[in-house]
């Protein structure tokens, strides 16, 4: 499926003209489908975390030999934040080839200051708008657009324009609207749902940081997962944010872990655990435990399947 819808894309993109095409890879880099274009304007490697360990290895020296095939001779490469294991594969593969490297806390950095994003780089310090995406890890990411902007001649009123208006769907996205909200407000639930298809241990990171920074408040994670990904790493980086895991099989999706299986797994770690047997039941089994005087936020996460079944039928 992925390989003829690539080439579906780069056959639309050949029938219209545009500044700049840009390509994410599905899994990995080497071995990409996208990984076709000879000779780029320019790569970028954003924060490698664990992930597809079964296609490109395990730990995060090879998942990061893998990414590190996009680059390419004679072509600049904007890094993210890694981890020092990770950036110094990225720098030995660049070495090889000759490719040169902007890095995150070397060549540049971006950072939130009074609710702007800063970013700073060997020219000159930029003060812009804050992302329109929620959480503080948004700032870094900003700052790798930012990077690749700024390499590419794009106009800084651009660059910020872009930022103010970015949407990206199933990242840390509140729910207003739809049959859930409606069930909230039945249930007397004092409180918010929010979707995230984040599936790895950074993702969940960046969610656990969310939910620390945003105030006192109950949070309650239903989670439904793909069965190839790590579901203890993923539920260890929310162990000190969370006060309930409700597991949930991603309905429609035959690779999804059953939630018994999630919810022995979230038994390792967490006192409040529960398995159900819809998303519908997770909401209305939170909004019974729940106290009205009590606000609090359920987070549905854990696949990017389960956000589309929610954000398709359900808001």
């Amino acid at each position: 499926l992925f390989e003829i819808t690539t080439c579906a894309a780069f056959l639309a993109f050949s029938e219209f003209n545009a500044d700049f095409t840009l390509l994410e890879v599905g899994l990995g880099g080497e071995f990409d489908a996208t990984n076709v274009v000879k000779n780029p304007t320019l790569t970028i490697i954003t924060p490698i975390s664990l992930d597809h360990e079964q296609f490109l290895g395990r730990g995060i020296v090879k998942i990061t030999e893998a990414k590190a095939g996009i680059l390419k001779p004679n072509t600049p490469a904007i890094i993210g934040k890694q981890e020092e294991n990770a950036l110094n594969k990225i720098c030995e593969v660049a070495k090889k080839i000759n490719s040169s490297l902007l890095v995150f806390g070397r060549d540049w950095v971006s950072y939130k200051n009074n609710n702007k994003l800063i970013f700073e780089d060997n020219e000159e310090v930029i003060e812009l708008s804050a992302p329109s995406l929620v959480g503080e890890h948004q700032f870094e990411n900003a700052g790798i657009a930012v990077a690749a902007l700024k390499y590419l001649n794009v106009s800084k009123n651009s660059i910020n324009e872009g930022i103010e208006k970015a949407i990206w769907p199933a990242r840390l996205q509140k729910i207003n609207s739809g049959p859930f909200i409606r069930l909230l407000k039945e249930s007397n639930f004092n409180g918010e749902i929010w979707v995230d298809g984040g599936h790895n241990e950074s993702a969940a990171k960046a969610i656990s940081k969310f939910l620390k920074s945003e105030g006192a408040r109950d949070n309650h994670i239903i989670c439904g997962m793909i069965n190839s990904k790590d579901i203890d790493g993923f539920l260890e980086s929310l162990a000190h944010s969370v006060m309930s895991v409700t597991a949930i099989t991603i309905p429609n999706e035959k690779n999804s872990y059953s939630n018994e299986e999630i919810y022995k797994s979230a038994q390792k770690i967490f006192d409040n655990c529960y398995a159900a047997k819809s998303l519908k039941l997770a909401i209305e089994a939170i909004c019974k435990k729940q106290s009205p005087k009590t606000s609090a936020r359920i987070v549905i996460c854990g696949s990017l399947y389960l956000s589309g079944y929610v954000l398709r039928d359900h808001s």
